[in-house]
């Protein structure tokens, strides 16, 4: 007999959280038990899992590595809900970080107090990234362009503009790497948390009870009828794409400021754009979801890290991590549905 999934009506729906939940204990369970093959064993694994939640210092290690991957997920939260499927937010990442630390080591600026010149960065790595995310939502809504192709393209611009500059420019003696911002111009994980929370509050404000959030779910949903209550859909692409790469460009700024410190050359983007992709689908496309989200996925980071501290093999970690996504992915898209035999 065929099997089939059925969604679930809205009130048979689980609690999506507790769903995130019982995937994270089952993916843990389960990498556990992927450790007894490892050289760690079991109890390595177990040792490590506890330490990153509970270590006061891998606490904030996994809030700054949250920054770009939850700012981008709150960004793209609104975009796919109006089902305009950008994956451009690893392109605005990357330009952030060029911004951020092109104002604050090579723009020629006069000295000016680090607060400041970290909030100028901050928002200027914002601005360029929502110019950046205008891009594809232009060629979409006037020329017909798919956003999924020029946003890709647009990553890898992004990194090979990290590459010429590193080399030459901005490169460090003989080094392809840029110099280091000085300690005053870091920031620490309250100040990344803070800023993570008052994007991801302002923006479902704006879900909720602004024009702009009405016009996002009604075209994701009826695109035609979005029409004939008066929405222009070009017009709402264009806002979309931008304010989805205002916060991926913020990301990058908190990258750079956060733990990364100074860009280096690149042969393939550093990643943390494409999870907040998946952090934004994970999180059910909410903006306070894909805070949450992230905080997740930072974490994973950081177990990956301490994972290889104890002698498990970087192929071995992979899989760990895959199989905690994928076990919090399974669950909470079945919350969502019920399995039917017919």
């Amino acid at each position: 007999m065929p099997l089939r999934l059925i969604e679930r009506a809205p009130w048979e729906r689980g609690n999506p959280v507790v769903s995130a939940l019982v995937g994270l204990v089952l993916g843990i369970i389960l990498s556990v038990m992927i450790g007894f093959s490892t050289p760690a064993g079991p109890l390595g694994v177990v040792n490590a899992l506890i330490r990153v939640y509970t270590s006061p210092s891998h606490i904030m290690s996994t809030i700054l590595y949250s920054g770009p991957i939850a700012a981008s997920a709150i960004g793209l939260s609104l975009a796919y809900r109006a089902k305009f499927i950008t994956i451009g937010s690893e392109g605005q990442v990357i330009l952030g970080s060029v911004i951020a630390i092109g104002l604050l080591l090579y723009s020629g600026l006069p000295e000016i107090p680090p607060a400041t010149a970290i909030l100028l960065a901050v928002f200027t790595a914002g601005v360029v990234g929502a110019l950046w995310g205008l891009i594809p939502g232009v060629l979409r809504a006037y020329l017909g362009v798919n956003e999924i192709l020029s946003s890709l393209m647009l990553n890898y611009v992004a990194l090979y503009i990290v590459n010429y500059l590193v080399s030459g420019p901005w490169s460090k003696g003989p080094f392809t790497m840029t110099h280091e911002v000085g300690p005053s111009y870091t920031i620490g994980p309250i100040h990344v948390l803070i800023i993570l929370i008052a994007l991801a509050v302002f923006y479902e404000w704006v879900l909720r009870y602004t024009t702009l959030g009405v016009g996002v779910n009604a075209y994701g949903s009826a695109p035609k009828a979005a029409r004939t209550y008066g929405f222009n859909p070009k017009r709402l692409l264009v806002e979309i794409s931008l304010i989805s790469g205002l916060t991926a460009g913020i990301g990058g700024a908190l990258m750079l400021l956060g733990f990364q410190h100074s860009l280096k050359s690149m042969s393939q983007p550093p990643g943390y754009g494409y999870m907040g992709i998946l952090v934004a689908w994970l999180a059910f496309r909410s903006p306070l979801g894909s805070l949450l989200g992230g905080l997740f996925f930072a974490s994973l980071l950081t177990v990956g890290y301490q994972l290889q501290i104890v002698g498990v093999p970087l192929n071995t970690v992979l899989a760990m991590q895959a199989v905690i996504v994928l076990s919090v992915l399974v669950t909470t898209t079945m919350s969502q549905y019920k399995v039917v035999w017919r």
